[in-house]
C-alpha cells in the first residue's frame, strides 16, 4: 500500500474515532504541521497523524511510528510544542487510533509501540494510549 493511501486510511480512522466521541473535526485550508483541529466541547487541539506500521529492529511484538516531518530540502524535523498540541497515532495491527500529547512525542523522531507479550511495566503499551 502506498504512503499517501496509508496517511488517508490513517486520517479517516481518527476522523471516525472523534465523530463517535462527539466531537467536532476540522481541516486546515492551507498547508501546516498538523492533519486536523479537534473540537472536544472545550478545547481545540492541532492534531497531527501518523500511520504506525514499521518494523522495530528488537522486537517482533512492537510497532514504530516515524514522528519526523520533511521540508521541502529534504531534511527532517521534529514536531514541536508551538505546531501540534497532540499526535493521532492509527495503528492497523490492532485497529486502533491511539492518543499522545504533544508531550509524549515532540522533540522525537520516533515512538516504540507494544502491541504483543507480556505487559510488564511497559509504559508504551498500546493499550495505554487508545483513543
Amino acid at each position: 500500500m502506498k504512503s499517501t493511501i496509508k496517511g488517508d486510511l490513517a486520517q479517516l480512522k481518527v476522523e471516525t474515532a472523534a465523530l463517535e466521541k462527539g466531537y467536532v473535526i476540522s481541516r486546515p485550508a492551507t498547508a501546516c504541521r498538523y492533519d486536523l483541529i479537534v473540537d472536544d466541547g472545550q478545547k481545540l487541539w492541532r492534531v497531527q497523524v501518523k500511520y504506525a506500521n514499521g518494523k522495530s529492529s528488537n522486537t517482533k511484538n512492537s510497532v514504530v511510528a516515524s514522528l519526523n516531518y520533511t521540508d521541502r530540502n529534504r531534511k527532517e524535523h521534529c514536531y514541536t510544542a508551538d505546531q501540534i498540541d497532540a499526535m493521532a497515532i492509527y495503528v492497523p495491527q490492532v485497529d486502533k487510533v491511539l492518543w499522545l500529547s504533544a508531550d509524549k512525542v515532540c522533540g522525537k523522531s520516533k515512538f516504540q509501540i507494544k502491541i504483543n507479550g507480556r505487559k510488564g511495566r511497559l509504559s508504551n503499551w498500546y493499550e495505554n494510549f487508545i483513543w
